[in-house]
Order: C-alpha cells, then sequence, then structure tokens
C-alpha cells in the first residue's frame, strides 16, 4: 500500500492501479534527468544479453543476501533514540536521552494503529522497505500522511521510487507520483527525500543498479547460462548434418527422434548413434570450457563490494571457510559500521531529526552491534573496576542491560582494595585525623582477596 492507505480512507474506493509495465525504461523510472550520467540510453540496455533492473537483480542471490544483511543490522539496533546536547564545564558536548521518546520514532509507520490512520505497517518493515529502496534505487521517499495539532509529523508511508517524478516547474520542485494513467501530484509539504549518493545539481539520487547493471548482467546472464546447460542434462547441444540429400520428413524424423530419445535429466547420459552420413558437431560450451563457476563467483564478489558486504559474510562457495574467532568477528562489525552501514544510519538519522521539535535530535544505538563476546565482556567489565570508570550502575545498565539497583550509584572499588563494597570517597572508614583507615593487616586473607559485587 502506498498513498492509498489515507485516500481510500477518505474516499472510500480504490485510487491507485501500479503497473510496471507501463513504464519506458527498463528499470522502471518514467522519466529523464539531465543531471544524471552516463547519457540517456543507459537505463534501456540490455548487458550481457539480460535487462537489469531492480526487480531482476534481485535474482542474483548476493544481492539479496546483502540487502538481508544491511536490513537486518540495521533492525537490530531498534527503534531511533531522541535526545538534546548538553554541554560539560570544558563544553565537552554529550548526549542526554529524552525519558519520554517522541511517537514518530516508536511508531513511524502507523503500526500502532492510530486512530485508524495508517494502516497497520509495522515499524520494521517500514524501516526495511526503506532501506531495500536506498540499496536498490539508492533513495527513498516518505509521505507524510498525518500530523498532530500542532503540525508534528504522526504517520509516515514509504514510497516506491519507481513511480516517483521529480520535475521543476517555474523553479519550485514538483513531486509526481503513481503510474503513467494515474499520477498525482503530491503536497511538498509532506514529501521526504532520502537520497544515498547524488551528483550537484541532481534531483535524484545516483541509481545503484544502473551502475552495478554490468557485474549483475554478468551474474545474471551466468544464472541463465547454467539453467539451460542443466535443463537438458549433461549433454550439450549439437547441430547435426550430412553430406547427403535430405527430405523434409526426413529432417523431421532425426530431429525428433534425437530429441525424444536424448532430452532430458533421464535420458541425456544415453549413447548417440547415428548413421547415414549423419555427423554431430557440438554447438555448445560445457560450464568448465565456459568458466561457468569463476565467471559467477567473480560477479558474486564484485556485486558484494558494490553493496559494501565483507567477504567473510557471504564467503566463496568454491573454498573451504573456517569460522571468525569471537574479537575477529567483533572488529569485522565495527568495519562493517563505519565503511557500509554508516551511509544508510547517517541519513536516516538526519531525516529523522528534522521531524522532531527543535533542539532534539533523534540517533540509533549503534553499541547494540559491536558488543562484545562473554570473554571480553568480562575483561571489560573488570578494567571498568580497576580503573573506577564507572559506578555498579553504569555497569549494569550499560554493559549488562539490568535495572540499577539502590546504592549502586557510587564508584566500584578496586579488587583487593581497603574499600568495602559500596563504601568509596566520604563513605569509606575514616580515621580520627580524616584519612582512610587501612585495615588490610586485620583482614584474613579470604576477605583481602574477596573483590567488591556488582549488587544483587
Amino acid at each position: 500500500m502506498t498513498l492509498a492507505r489515507l485516500r481510500e480512507a477518505r474516499a472510500g474506493a480504490a485510487v491507485e492501479q501500479r503497473n510496471l509495465a507501463g513504464m519506458n525504461y527498463g528499470n522502471g523510472y518514467a522519466y529523464a534527468d539531465p543531471h544524471a550520467i552516463p547519457p540517456h540510453g543507459w537505463n534501456n540496455m540490455a548487458r550481457a544479453g539480460v535487462l537489469v533492473t531492480p526487480h531482476t537483480l534481485l535474482q542474483v542471490d548476493v544481492v539479496y543476501t546483502a540487502l538481508r544483511i544491511i536490513s537486518n543490522n540495521i533492525i537490530k539496533m531498534g527503534n531511533l533514540r531522541a535526545y538534546a546536547e548538553g554541554y560539560s564545564q570544558d563544553n565537552v558536548v554529550y548526549r542526554q536521552f529524552l525519558r519520554q521518546q517522541p511517537a514518530i520514532l516508536t511508531n513511524t509507520f502507523g503500526g500502532g494503529n492510530l486512530g485508524g490512520i495508517g494502516g497497520s505497517m509495522m515499524q520494521c518493515t517500514g524501516i526495511d522497505r526503506t532501506i531495500w529502496s536506498m540499496a536498490l534505487f539508492g533513495e527513498a521517499f516518505w509521505y507524510i500522511l498525518d500530523r498532530d495539532r500542532l503540525e508534528r509529523p504522526r504517520t509516515i508511508e514509504v514510497l516506491h521510487p519507481a513511480f516517483m517524478e521529480v520535475k521543476i516547474d517555474d523553479g519550485q520542485v514538483q513531486y509526481l507520483y503513481g503510474s503513467s494513467n494515474n499520477r498525482q501530484v503530491l503536497d511538498l509539504w509532506n514529501v521526504v527525500h532520502v537520497p544515498m549518493k547524488s551528483l550537484p545539481g541532481a534531483r535524484r539520487a545516483l541509481n545503484p543498479t544502473d551502475y552495478a547493471g554490468v557485474a549483475g548482467a554478468l551474474a545474471m546472464a551466468a544464472y541463465e547460462f547454467g539453467s539451460t546447460w542443466f535443463s537438458q542434462g549433461a549433454s550439450p547441444s549439437f547441430i547435426l548434418s550430412t553430406d547427403q540429400k535430405l527430405g523434409k520428413d526426413e529432417i523431421d524424423r532425426i530431429a525428433q527422434k534425437f530429441l525424444i530419445e536424448h532430452s532430458g535429466l533421464s535420458q541425456a547420459h544415453l549413447p548417440l548413434v547415428l548413421d547415414s552420413g549423419v555427423k554431430a558437431t557440438k554447438a555448445l560450451n560445457t560450464p568448465d570450457e565456459a568458466q561457468y563457476l569463476q565467471t559467477l563467483e567473480y560477479a558474486r564478489q564484485v556485486i558484494g563490494a558494490w553493496f559494501g558486504i565483507p567477504q567473510s559474510r557471504m564467503p566463496n562457495a568454491l573454498q573451504r571457510q573456517s569460522p571468525m574467532p569471537p574479537h575477529a568477528r567483533q572488529e569485522e562489525a565495527i568495519g562493517f559500521q563505519l565503511d557500509t552501514l554508516s551511509g544508510y544510519i547517517v541519513p536516516l538519522e538526519e531525516v529523522y531529526s528534522a521531524l522532531l521539535p527543535a533542539g532534539q535530535f533523534a540517533c540509533f544505538d549503534e553499541q547494540q552491534l559491536s558488543k562484545p563476546d562473554a570473554q571480553f565482556q568480562a575483561i571489560k567489565i573488570q578494567a571498568l573496576r580497576m580503573t573506577q570508570a564507572a559506578s555498579i550502575n553504569d555497569v549494569r545498565t550499560r554493559e549488562l542491560g539490568w535495572a540499577p539497583v539502590d546504592g549502586g550509584d557510587d564508584v566500584i572499588a578496586p579488587f583487593a582494595s581497603n574499600v568495602a563494597p559500596g563504601q568509596t570517597g566520604s563513605q569509606a572508614p575514616q580515621s580520627s585525623s580524616g584519612s582512610p583507615v587501612d585495615e588490610a593487616d586485620d583482614d584474613p586473607p579470604a576477605a583481602q582477596a574477596r573483590g567488591a559485587g556488582l549488587g544483587t
């Protein structure tokens, strides 16, 4: 569903029909952007004998896998959270998260069924559609369906970029949406454009499908070759020829006999016996001769690089892969965030921040993707404890995700210290002179070795 979710509720009837067949361009776009490169005609090219569009490109396994990995990682971070900026005495900025989160961040696409407006699209579905749109088309379009009494966005719909046309009318940007026979002029105030990469002066973002289409076409052609080959078993196609003059009936008889007795997986291996001077000339290369597997693997690696997927996340099917150790996987996850996910996260954070009141900003919880394994998490907690850089509740809430406890706001005492658990600073035992009491020699060895806990 698109804008029809609001229009149908008001008109009581269907208002939109989608049909890709009416589009002029192979990629579904019905527009010509003078700022786009290469020049016009690029979208209509059938590279490697196949037509590459965002939909046909999804037939390549690595494309679907790459988009699934990217979108799943972003969904794993959860809803964006609103915060205000605070400043220390030295004007060092830090984030102060709001206790009451705006509804636009937790229910952007009407999944909560706000008064029957906006349908029932789940939050993860709306983010998924946005990410896949950005990955395949290089951009995403949102349309604000509903606003609150303060004119703040309340429900948003994700539009399909293939049905969007951007024009300039008397110096004013104009958005037209829908199929060629049912196009609507959208309210400029309610359109949100989320581009990934674009050129100066361009009204549309660069389309990855167009520029990665060469590698995609190579992979699709390899798949088509393999499908054609294996549909007829392991037997290649032949040209039957003879020096004798044959009539039409004789030619049809030989061809039909060959097709009936030697086509298909169950009969392709049967021996071929020819008489009457008929010769069989092979007309199709074998997969080995055509370098089928090598070509397919090369195309997969190139496409994966286009989408920024590490090789360990889409391993070579021809090679045996050993599992990565936990610390290496964590380092890879950090690199994946910086090199790939940032291209999606930063635009979304900026767009969401623009929908919030002045002074409020939105951000993803990127720590959800870089959590260490149990061993390294224990090392991190121990380091925080020994350096007294965090309190008990800091460790419980930030590192373990547990609820805070009473009296847990004190700095954790290091191991083998003379300060009892939860007693630091002014709470530590004091001598008559005001200095902390050193009772390490009076404590039994077990008490000296026992460290302060994290609370119960």
